[in-house]
This record gives C-alpha cells, structure tokens and sequence, in this order.
C-alpha cells in the first residue's frame, strides 16, 4: 500500500514488536490477499516470494505499464488513421466512438471537437463539400449532430447513386441510336 511500513520493534528494542507494525502488516496481508486473488495463476509464478502489498503492485505497475502506454499509443493512432472505407456510416461513427471510449477508459479522453474532426477527416471524397461545410462552420458542432447530419448525406449518396444507375441504360441507348 501507500502506507509505509513503521519501525518492527518498539524503540529500537530487538524483542518487543511494536503494535503499530502488527496493524500495518495484518492491513498489508489483507491488501494482498486481495491484490492475489484478483490475479491469474500465470501472474501468479511471476510474483512469488514478493511479501508486501507494495513489492506486488510495484511489480504489476513496472510490468504492465509498457502496455498500457503501447495500447493507448495503437488506439490514438486508429483514431488518427480512421477511414470510413466501405463501412456504413452509423458502423463507422460506432468505430471512432468506441476507439474514443477505449481511450476514456484508459484515462486518456478524446475532446468531442477532436473525436469530430477524426471523423470528418476519414470521409471519403464524395464528401469533400460536406466536411468543408462543417469545417468552416461558426459554431462547433456535436458527435450527436453530426451523427445525424452525416446519416442524411449518406442517405442522399445512396440515392444520387439510384438515380445515376437508372440513368445509364438510357443514356447508353441514345447514345447507340444516335450514333450507332
């Protein structure tokens, strides 16, 4: 714990063992008992013959900080690396929300203005206007805002799309007739 250990023996005698000490080490014991038993056998091996609660948690922080700080490190990268691809946009959005809680988790929030322009950013180009609207905008926009801004522009793709397709046939004929 964070509670140092107080002097064994009462006033430097090697024989009476100071009341003070006997309360730190049964919390100590306690402390670690529980750190124990929260962990896994593998873990386990790897901290035996440790005796205080302090000793474990210095070994625990020493071995899995590292990862901790490559995990946030692989997640801010995600983020900055995001692209809509051929996802749909509610998955897409659901993707850098989660990216953006996995961060919060490990103590280390994304902004919403941030979480934003990460997700204005992996845009395709077909929304090139769009994103420049929402970039020069006075006033920030929210994830939820967006959210439902970004779902009718996909949902007006989809239909320009319906319509270009509907079209071709048409245009291939008058253009076979004319000059075919």
């Amino acid at each position: 714990g964070s509670k140092p250990m107080p002097p064994i023996y009462v006033d430097g005698s090697n024989t009476i063992i100071s009341q003070e000490y006997v309360q730190w080490l049964r919390q100590d014991q306690l402390l670690l008992s529980w750190i124990k038993s929260s962990l896994s056998e593998n873990i386990h091996t790897q901290i035996v013959g440790l005796k205080s609660s302090a000793e474990v948690w210095k070994y625990l922080k020493q071995s899995y900080a590292a990862h901790s700080r490559s995990r946030i490190m692989q997640l801010k990268s995600q983020l900055q690396d995001l692209k809509k691809g051929i996802l749909s946009m509610d998955a897409y959005i659901h993707k850098a929300k989660m990216i953006a809680h996995q961060l919060a988790t490990a103590s280390k929030p994304v902004d919403e203005d941030d979480l934003v322009l990460y997700i204005l950013k992996g845009l395709p180009s077909e929304y090139a206007a769009f994103r420049t609207s929402m970039e020069i905008r006075k006033e920030a926009i929210t994830l939820n805002e967006l959210h439902g801004l970004l779902l009718m522009q996909e949902a007006n793709q989809k239909e320009n799309e319906v319509q270009v397709e509907s079209l071709t046939p048409a245009a291939n004929n008058v253009i076979k007739n004319n000059y075919g």
